[in-house]
């Protein structure tokens, strides 16, 4: 997996840095966790406070652009996102894709 990281935006206000990537990639599709991991590991980061934002594959190529949102602490991350995205697009959240469909299944 192949990362390149833009240059972060310093954003003070809410207490985190909202960094743009691109990600080249062979194989399958690469999962969120996984994603999550090496993006963190690029930003210096920990993967608790990483959360993926506007994350897209590129139709015909192994390439999936997107920004990452970076906090400063996770009380903060909490207070500004969204509960669904910290749920589908966080390490820290409880569900991944396969367990909601799972849900929807029995309920």
């Amino acid at each position: 997996m192949n990362i390149k990281l833009d240059a972060p935006f310093e954003n003070k206000l809410l207490g985190r840095r909202e960094i743009r990537f691109i990600v080249e990639y062979d194989g399958p599709t690469p999962k969120r966790t996984e994603l999550i991991t090496e993006l963190a590991k690029e930003a210096h980061a920990k993967p608790e406070l990483v959360v993926l934002r506007d994350v897209k594959n590129v139709y015909g190529k192994r390439v999936i652009h997107g920004y990452i949102h970076v906090y400063d602490d996770a009380t903060k991350m909490k207070e500004i996102e969204p509960e669904y995205i910290l749920k589908r697009y966080s390490l820290g959240g409880e569900s991944s894709g396969e367990e909601e469909k799972e849900g929807k299944k029995e309920g």
